[in-house]
């Protein structure tokens, strides 16, 4: 079985009951470009960028 790209930062977004689309306003992006970032493999940076915006999030 193939597993999604990315699903680390999916399941992260999901067990922070986050939506994509505020992740995306948390990191001042439109919500399509989080989308087409998620379908690639990610850079450490970007994943980092995305795992900063989850937390500032949950810490609100």
């Amino acid at each position: 079985m193939v597993q999604q790209r990315n699903f680390d930062l999916k399941l992260q977004i999901k067990k922070a009951n986050l939506y994509l689309w505020q992740v995306a306003e948390e990191m001042q992006i439109h919500e399509n470009t989080l989308y087409r970032l998620l379908r690639h493999n990610l850079s450490d940076a970007q994943k980092d960028r995305i795992l900063k915006a989850i937390e500032n999030l949950k810490e609100m």
